[in-house]
């Protein structure tokens, strides 16, 4: 859209005045003036129709990287899923380890104050406790790493 004015000043005489005599007339114009225009594109040699296939084809391949991801997010959850139940068991199994190394410790402490192993085996029966009761922690802090990793999968660090 364009919008303007133009002014005009225009004189001219009838006869060539002679001093002192002015015998000319004026003439003011004022034009005012509005112009619309709209273009439009009559033949583009096919550029639209491409750049609406194109349109086309990067949608679908959007659809099929969100199918993708979701397909990735979901065998990464089934995987921690079953990480986390074969962690939970191997807590129980954790747990019936350290209740052997408990019974193992009382029946070495009974042998050892009887004479019947030396110190060595003592300590040896010890450190398998610790041993035991060290898995066992690391287990709790492996299952608690793997309900982090669910929690960030299912997005519960969003709420």
């Amino acid at each position: 859209m364009n919008t303007g004015v133009n002014y005009n000043l225009s004189q001219f005489f009838i006869n060539p005045p002679s001093v002192g005599q002015y015998l000319g007339q004026g003439v003011d114009n004022f034009d005012f003036y509005l112009n619309f225009s709209v273009s439009f594109n009559l033949w583009d040699a096919g550029q639209t129709d491409r750049a609406i296939q194109n349109a086309i084809v990067n949608e679908k391949i959007g659809e099929l990287n969100i199918k993708d991801l979701q397909r990735t997010l979901s065998n990464q959850l089934a995987s921690q899923l079953a990480t986390y139940n074969d962690q939970a068991s191997i807590i129980l199994l954790n747990d019936e380890i350290i209740a052997n190394a408990q019974q193992n410790l009382a029946l070495a402490e009974d042998r050892y104050k009887q004479g019947l192993i030396n110190q060595f085996d003592y300590r040896s029966i010890q450190l398998a406790y610790l041993r035991a009761s060290l898995t066992k922690l690391e287990s709790i802090y492996n299952l608690k790493n793997t309900e982090t990793e669910i929690t960030r999968l299912i997005g519960g660090f969003l709420e």
